[in-house]
Parts: structure tokens; C-alpha cells; sequence
């Protein structure tokens, strides 16, 4: 988080990458995502390395819903 602080992001988007971090599940942490990166003033301000991180995230909770359902 501290890396992030001077990178033109503002309070409120700090305030959403902490909602994102301390999800308690992945369906709130995706919504947590999906909201954050849907708001394009947000977007423009944000790291690129923070879309590859989320992306990574995204990619970790898609494999978990494929294990689980192929788990009977």
C-alpha cells in the first residue's frame, strides 16, 4: 500500500485498494475489483503494475471456482 501512496492516487483510492485487500470472500473482492476499475478518472490514476496485480488476483480466484467445480 505504501508503494501505491505517491502515485497520484487520492484517499478514496487508497480507501477501495484496502476494501479490495481485506475482502472476506472472492465474490466481494471481484465486485471490489470490477468497481474500482470501472471508474475511468480512478483508472487513469492507478499503476499499471496495480491492473497486473489485480488481473493476477482475478486469474488465482478463476482457477479456485474451476478446482471446485471439478471437485465433486
Amino acid at each position: 500500500m505504501e508503494r501505491v501512496e505517491g502515485d497520484g492516487l487520492t484517499a478514496a483510492d487508497r480507501a477501495a485498494l484496502a476494501a479490495i485487500w481485506t475482502a472476506d470472500d472472492d465474490r466481494s473482492r471481484l465486485d471490489r475489483l470490477i468497481a474500482y476499475w470501472r471508474d475511468d478518472d480512478r483508472s487513469a490514476r492507478t499503476p499499471r503494475e496495480m491492473l497486473y496485480l489485480h488481473l493476477g488476483i482475478v486469474a488465482g480466484i478463476c482457477l479456485r471456482l474451476l478446482d471446485e467445480r471439478a471437485t465433486p
